[in-house]
């Protein structure tokens, strides 16, 4: 119960700052791809992901461009650098998905264009991508509420409470909350997901002047 006590409070504005890339000039990207090997805009390209031989125009633009989101959402911290941007960005590469395989404007522009006759391959492989880009997003989220909780109740106990226990009782509580929420990760996120929610916890544990109930209660945890 006190778990869900946690996750209650976990509603509210993400404590990041989206600042994105650091600009460096055109030049500093030109010198390091170049247009034979990437895809997208004059403003956004990334390099070509391997492996999509065989791939219409549209498909290869897509499939980079999820591929190079999935990257960064593994690479960066699940916790402080987490942003609304991602749930935006998902939404993009979905639509732009249901757009050229599913209907909507690939009905039209179809025989016009070579999506008329892409491989159904193709379409299996970015739908795959699509999922696990969606499936990290969604662990990426969750793992940003238990964050939001807790440093919640940090500023909480450090600002307006003073009694030991009550400060073990908060700092059982967020580990509840993160065993808890370690059960319900997927394998393949866990470890990430775990990992970067292990700092602030220990953060938490700091302000707590001792802990011997909650190192009885949570062995693995606060060893």
């Amino acid at each position: 119960m006190a778990s869900r006590a946690v996750l209650r409070q976990a509603r509210r504005g993400i404590h990041s700052v989206y600042g994105g890339f650091k600009n460096q000039g055109s030049g500093a990207v030109s010198s390091m791809t170049s247009w034979t090997s990437c895809r997208g805009s004059v403003n956004t390209h990334y390099r070509e992901a391997p492996g999509l031989e065989g791939y219409s125009s549209s498909g290869k633009q897509l499939a980079s461009a999820v591929q190079h989101d999935i990257d960064r959402l593994l690479a960066s911290d699940w916790t402080t650098d987490y942003s609304g941007f991602w749930e935006d960005q998902v939404a993009l590469h979905a639509n732009t998905f249901t757009n050229l395989y599913d209907g909507g404007v690939h009905t039209l522009i179809a025989p016009l264009t070579e999506l008329s006759n892409y491989k159904p391959e193709e379409k299996t492989a970015i739908k795959l991508k699509l999922d696990y880009l969606k499936a990290a997003h969604k662990w990426a989220e969750r793992t940003q509420e238990i964050y939001s909780a807790i440093f919640d109740l940090r500023t909480e106990m450090q600002v307006h409470v003073w009694d030991a226990i009550e400060r073990e009782k908060i700092l059982a509580q967020c580990t509840e909350a993160c065993e808890n929420f370690a059960k319900e990760v997927p394998s393949e996120f866990r470890r990430k997901a775990t990992k970067d929610l292990e700092w602030h916890l220990w953060n938490l544990r700091h302000w707590v002047w001792d802990a011997p109930n909650v190192k009885r209660a949570f062995p693995v945890t606060m060893a």
